[in-house]
C-alpha cells in the first residue's frame, strides 16, 4: 500500500507539472505572453529586392517576397511596430507604367523615350541623351553632357511631341530624378513651354539652398518634385498669358551635369501622393503615434520612410517598388514548433524550487536571392529574477533541419550569456549578424517554484494562453497526457 500510495503520489507531482508546464518538446505549447518567457528578439532591416504591390500593403504583405523558385513566400519575421516608419524606398525606384505614360493622350509616345528628345544649339555635340535603369527593368531618361561645357555655354534637349491646350496652369510638373553629377557654378533647368515661348522652369542647383522652383542642390537619388503650374513664375515673351504648352526643355548650362528622370508627367492636376510618413517636431527620432504628412516633394535625396504601404494613394495599385527596405523583428513566437524545444523536470536539489525549466527556441535568416538583411542584432532578456536564472546560452551555426529533441540541444555548444544578465529586465545583444541560411539556437534554463505549480494546478493565474504571476505560467493542459495519468491512477487505487 505504501509503494501504491507512494506511486500515485509521484504520479500527482508528474500531473502537476504537467498540467502547469506541459512537459513536451513542443513548442507550440509555449505561451510566449507569459511574463517569464524567453525573450529572443532578432531584429534586422530586411531589403527587399521588389515588393509588388498586387501583393498587398499591410503589414502582412510586408512579410512577403519571391523565394530563389519564384514562388511567393513569408518570412517568419514580423513588421516591428516599435518602429515609427518601417517601411524605406527610394522614389527613383517605382516601377509604375504611368511615370512615362505622358502625353497620355499619345499611345505610342513617352517622354521617358530616349529617341523623342533631339539635342539643339551651339552645343549640341556636348549633350547625350539615352534610355538608362534606375533599378532593375525600370526605364529612365538620361541627360548627360560630356565635360566641354564651361560658364556661358549651354546644350538644351527639347521634347515636343505633344500638345495641352487646357487647364495650363492648372497642371502639375511632376518629375522624379536622379542627380548623378552636377558641377560647382552648372545648373540644370527643365523648363515648360507654352506655344509663344514663354516658360515655367524647375532646377537643379548646387548654389541654392532654397526656392519653390529648386529640384536639387546636390548630388543623389529619389529626388521629388511636384509643383502646379500655376504656382511658378513665368518667363513671359509677350506678357499675353501662359496658353498652349507645347514643349519640355531640359537644358544644362555654365558647367556639366548627369541626371536620370524615371519621372516626367504634366498631364495631373494634382500630385501623387507617395505615402505617409510620421514626424517628430522636435527631433529626428520618430515614434509610432508621432503626426504624420504625406509626402509630394523629396528635397533630401535617399529612401523615403513611412508608416506603411498602404499609405501610398491609389495610383500605385500596380507599381512594384524595387529595394523596400522593411524593420522587422521575429521572437520565438514567430517559430514553428518543430523550432522550440520544452523540457520541465522534477527535481529537489533546491529547497525553495519543484523543478526546472529548458527552452530552446531555433531562429535563422533566410537563404533567398530577393533578401538582403542588414543592422542585424539578436537582443536577449532575461525575464527571471537573479535567484530562478540557471543559464542562458546561445549557438550559432546549428542544423536547421535536424529534430530540436533533448539529444540536438544538450549536444550544441556555444556562448554562455549567463553571466552578462544583471537582473530581471536586463537585455544583452547576443548576436550581431546571421549570415543568410544560417539557423542559430537560444537556450534557456531557469527554476519553478512550487507555489506557483500550486497556482497553475489550482487554476490561477496560469491556464491556456493565460498570463502566469510567475514560473513559466505558459503551456495550455494537454488532455492526452491527463487521462493517461489518471488512467495509472486508476489503476493503482483499484477503479476502472
Amino acid at each position: 500500500m505504501k509503494k501504491i500510495t507512494k506511486t500515485v503520489a509521484s504520479l500527482a507531482f508528474v500531473l502537476l507539472l504537467a498540467t502547469s508546464a506541459g512537459l513536451a518538446a513542443t513548442g507550440g505549447a509555449v505561451n510566449w505572453g507569459a511574463d517569464s518567457a524567453p525573450q529572443i528578439n532578432y531584429e534586422r532591416t530586411e531589403t527587399k529586392a521588389v515588393h509588388n504591390m498586387s501583393w498587398g500593403t499591410s503589414s502582412e504583405d510586408l512579410r512577403k517576397y519571391e523565394d530563389d523558385s519564384g514562388d511567393i513566400v513569408t518570412m517568419n519575421a514580423r513588421v516591428n511596430e516599435d518602429v515609427a516608419n518601417p517601411v524605406s524606398f527610394v522614389a527613383t525606384d517605382i516601377e509604375f507604367d504611368d511615370f512615362g505614360a505622358f502625353p497620355h493622350a499619345k499611345e505610342d509616345v513617352s517622354a521617358l523615350t530616349a529617341t523623342e528628345w533631339s539635342v539643339s544649339g551651339q552645343n549640341s555635340s556636348a549633350a547625350t541623351v539615352s534610355n538608362v535603369e534606375t533599378a532593375p527593368s525600370l526605364n529612365a531618361v538620361r541627360f548627360d553632357t560630356d565635360g566641354t561645357l564651361s560658364s556661358g555655354a549651354s546644350a538644351t534637349a527639347t521634347f515636343s511631341n505633344f500638345s495641352l491646350t487646357s487647364n495650363e496652369n492648372k497642371r502639375y510638373l511632376s518629375l522624379a530624378m536622379d542627380v548623378n553629377q552636377i558641377e560647382s557654378g552648372a545648373a540644370l533647368e527643365v523648363s515648360v513651354v507654352d506655344e509663344d515661348g514663354d516658360i515655367k522652369t524647375a532646377v537643379v542647383d548646387p548654389s541654392r539652398s532654397s526656392g519653390e522652383d529648386l529640384i536639387a542642390n546636390s548630388t543623389g537619388e529619389g529626388y521629388l518634385f511636384q509643383t502646379q503650374l500655376g504656382a511658378m513664375n513665368t518667363t513671359d515673351s509677350d506678357s499675353d498669358g501662359y496658353d498652349n504648352i507645347q514643349s519640355v526643355q531640359v537644358s544644362v548650362v555654365d558647367g556639366d551635369a548627369d541626371v536620370s528622370v524615371s519621372m516626367l508627367n504634366l498631364d495631373k492636376m494634382s500630385p501623387y501622393s507617395f505615402g505617409t510618413t510620421a514626424v517628430d517636431g522636435d527631433d529626428d527620432d520618430s515614434e509610432p503615434g508621432d503626426a504624420t504628412e504625406s509626402i509630394t516633394e523629396i528635397k533630401e535625396p535617399g529612401a523615403i520612410s513611412l508608416t506603411g504601404l498602404d499609405t501610398l494613394d491609389s495610383s500605385f495599385d500596380t507599381a512594384t517598388i524595387h529595394g523596400v527596405d522593411v524593420q522587422v523583428v521575429e521572437t520565438g513566437a514567430d517559430q514553428s514548433a518543430d523550432d522550440v524545444y520544452l523540457n520541465v523536470t522534477e527535481t529537489d536539489k533546491w529547497p525553495s524550487y519543484a523543478g526546472k525549466v529548458k527552452i530552446a527556441v531555433r531562429y535563422g535568416e533566410p537563404d533567398a536571392y530577393d533578401l538582403t538583411p542588414s543592422n542585424q542584432r539578436v537582443n536577449i532578456t532575461q525575464t527571471v529574477t537573479n535567484d530562478r536564472l540557471l543559464s542562458v546560452e546561445h549557438v550559432e551555426g546549428v542544423d536547421k533541419s535536424a529534430e530540436l529533441d533533448s539529444e540536438f540541444v544538450g549536444a550544441a555548444e556555444g556562448s554562455d550569456l549567463t553571466g552578462q544578465f544583471s537582473g530581471e529586465g536586463d537585455t544583452i545583444q547576443a548576436d550581431s549578424s546571421v549570415s543568410p541560411g544560417e539557423s542559430n539556437l537560444a537556450v534557456f534554463e531557469f527554476k519553478v517554484d512550487a507555489d506557483q505549480l500550486s497556482n497553475h494546478q489550482s487554476g490561477g493565474s496560469g491556464g491556456t494562453g493565460g498570463k502566469s504571476s510567475g514560473g513559466i505560467g505558459s503551456i495550455p493542459v494537454i488532455g492526452g497526457l491527463i487521462v493517461a495519468v489518471l488512467g495509472v491512477l486508476r489503476k493503482f487505487g483499484g477503479g476502472n
